[in-house]
């Protein structure tokens, strides 16, 4: 009744590999999770990534509550995790 889109990190060496994961997880979740379907949509690249981050920023920044900022800082290291570090 109520659908929304949810960004989960999974690891792997490769792509490749981070989509197998995505999939796998979002099976075991229709197996075994009573509130509704998990679907895998893709694995995003750096641009879409960036983009979801800044929207999260913003939305925090406009809802701010006490930890906001470890949030913030927390979405921000793990982009760069993921995607500009080595």
């Amino acid at each position: 009744m109520h659908p929304r889109t949810h960004v989960r990190t999974f690891v792997a060496d490769t792509v490749d590999g981070i989509r197998g994961e995505a999939i796998k997880y979002a099976q075991y979740m229709n197996k075994n999770y009573s509130g509704g379907t998990t679907t895998f949509k893709k694995v995003m690249n750096a641009n879409d990534a960036k983009a979801h981050v800044d929207s999260v920023i913003s939305y925090e920044k406009d809802h701010w509550q006490d930890d906001s900022q470890e949030f913030i800082d927390n979405i921000n290291n793990l982009y760069k995790k993921c995607y500009e570090e080595e």
